[in-house]
């Protein structure tokens, strides 16, 4: 069953917003990676409307109907979201390597990371080595600057928020931008700036869920 997703633009003009329609309409070449338990497989569980099955890899996934609120009016469209190609690459280390013609064709990437990882290497003691969970998101990006050249955005989407204790003591809007500035090198070693984005989220319940989806096309677009 389709889930319902809200996209606020503020400020944007009708045609703005008729470009956006166009863009949202258009299938998208997209590929999910990231390492083993950043919930992969419950995203893409979630965009199909369920929640505790086994995703259906390698086909399409249709997000329906997209609403559109550009501050002034709010625009739906009928016409299923639809990611053209979807490809989930697997946690282990090599397959970005060995999946490096997903890559090379994908319009659009989603790299997923605990926000667990990000809270033990802020509070990693000097002397001590990086977490290995760590060590692999750098080197992730590397991969990522070297073989998703063609596409046009690359999302890094932190998962597991709600278990990452600086959430509980920080107001969320300072909780992100935190997450995001301790992202920034990662980001930079992608790509630049127009082509990185960074979103902070939950999938902890199907309402988190879909609050995250509508983070990550607002950040597609």
């Amino acid at each position: 069953m389709p889930i319902f997703i809200p996209v606020l633009i503020a400020g944007f003009s009708v045609a703005s917003a008729a470009i956006l329609k166009r863009q949202l309409r258009k299938p998208l070449r997209l590929v999910v990676l990231g390492q083993r338990t950043t919930g992969k497989s419950l995203l893409i569980n979630s965009w199909q409307g369920e929640w505790a099955t086994p995703p259906a890899t390698n086909t399409p996934v249709k997000i329906t109907p997209i609403r559109i609120d550009t501050g002034e009016k709010v625009l739906n469209i009928e016409k299923k979201f639809i990611f053209k190609t979807f490809h989930d690459i697997s946690g282990r280390d090599e397959p970005i390597t060995t999946n490096g013609n997903e890559l090379d064709r994908a319009e659009a990437v989603l790299y997923l990371v605990k926000a667990t990882t990000l809270f033990d290497e802020e509070r990693r003691t000097a002397g001590h080595g990086q977490h290995t969970e760590w060590v692999r998101v750098q080197l992730d990006a590397a991969r990522l600057a070297d073989r998703a050249t063609a596409a046009r955005r690359v999302v890094i989407v932190v998962t597991h928020a709600d278990l990452d204790p600086r959430s509980d003591t920080l107001p969320w809007e300072r909780y992100c931008d935190h997450v995001a500035k301790q992202l920034a090198h990662v980001c930079a070693a992608i790509g630049p700036p127009d082509k990185t984005r960074v979103v902070v989220g939950s999938l902890a319940d199907p309402e988190r869920a879909a609050t995250l989806t509508n983070d990550i096309i607002g950040s597609l677009l």
